[in-house]
């Protein structure tokens, strides 16, 4: 549970967020954290600038250019994992797992979903890839061990959150990507990443914070590549919606049901056709499914705020494909995450 304290001005003043009996606490250099000191009986204090541990994460804050810089790792997690390895005898023979394999698989694959559901999305599409049930083969085991070697190869990567001003000018937005039929059963893999940014992405390039990410198949078997990129899209436009939601009760103090979020939500996409349909005021696609979702798209945004963006600047992509160099190619923009919803 997240606790909120507010000042006399109604502005948030103090953060506690309280998982069964570790708390995590942030405040503003006027509260006086005497208060909370006196309402518990304390195991003890320890402060994120000597860094320190919740849940299994790494949390470290650091001054820097004249600013708080806050990372997010898992380093001791990733050191203790070991991974296995598929001799080439092993590989020649069925490639259906053993029962022992399956037993692996599964422990593998349960370390790694709390790895890239924690601090590291760009592992996630790999996981989700390879767990295909009873269909699972020896192949996908050999990914999810060559996946632990990047980790314990990129240990030092991080989510870093840098500071933005969160106010009526704050924007949210939500990516939303889809790689047509690559998974099981000829389903399509979603991405999907929420960050919250400025206004200035819409002109150019602007810091933001990385808060959601998800990867998924899609419910069904679509078509076409219109019709997984809408799926996506509304996907991620629910997924942000609920973040807009959050971030508008810490702002106004007030339940959302009354006051509807308050910051402004932009959406991006690489799919020009979602793109075009999306901003027409009278879409027209041959799949009837689709145009229901590219109403509910309509209804739920401001239509002025989607965007179309190409590839290179789809942040999601990583998150629909098992591809390393996509891996690579992510783990910079996890260290200086910035949104750009206009080409310069």
């Amino acid at each position: 549970m997240l606790f909120v304290h507010r000042d006399s001005k109604s502005e948030v003043d103090c953060l506690a967020l309280v998982y069964v009996d570790d708390f995590l606490v942030t405040f503003r250099e006027d509260y006086n954290i005497q208060e909370l000191y006196d309402m518990f009986k304390w195991g003890g204090w320890t402060k994120a600038t000597d860094g320190i541990k919740f849940k299994g994460k790494e949390i470290k804050t650091t001054w820097k250019d004249n600013e708080w810089i806050l990372t997010l790792s898992q380093k001791d997690f990733i050191r203790a994992m070991q991974p296995g390895k598929i001799t080439r005898s092993r590989t020649n023979q069925s490639p259906t797992l053993t029962t022992e394999e399956m037993t692996e698989f599964r422990s593998c694959c349960g370390s790694l979903q709390w790895l890239v559901g924690q601090t590291r999305p760009d592992g996630a599409a790999c996981v989700s890839l390879s767990n295909k049930g009873t269909e699972t083969t020896v192949e996908d085991l050999k990914r999810l061990y060559k996946l632990m070697g990047y980790f314990k190869a990129t240990e030092d990567s991080c989510i870093t959150l840098k500071p933005i001003e969160i106010n009526q000018d704050t924007l949210v937005v939500s990516y939303g990507d889809c790689s047509w039929a690559n998974a099981q059963n000829m389903k399509s893999q979603e991405g999907i990443v929420v960050v919250v940014t400025s206004k200035e992405c819409l002109e150019g390039k602007s810091r933001c914070v990385l808060l959601d990410w998800k990867t998924t198949r899609t419910p069904r078997v679509v078509r076409s590549t219109i019709a997984g990129e809408a799926y996506a899209a509304d996907d991620a436009i629910d997924r942000a919606s609920l973040a807009n939601s959050m971030l508008t009760e810490l702002l106004t103090g007030e339940s959302v049901t009354k006051t509807g979020p308050k910051l402004q939500h932009a959406h991006a996409t690489d799919c020009r056709s979602l793109f075009d349909a999306v901003i027409s005021s009278n879409p027209n696609t041959e799949e009837k499914r689709v145009l229901l979702t590219v109403r509910a798209i309509q209804e739920a945004i401001d239509t002025r705020l989607m965007r179309w963006v190409p590839t290179t600047m789809m942040v999601a992509d990583v998150l629909t494909k098992d591809a390393e160099a996509l891996r690579w190619a992510f783990l910079p923009w996890l260290r200086e995450p910035v949104c750009q919803l206009r080409e310069t």
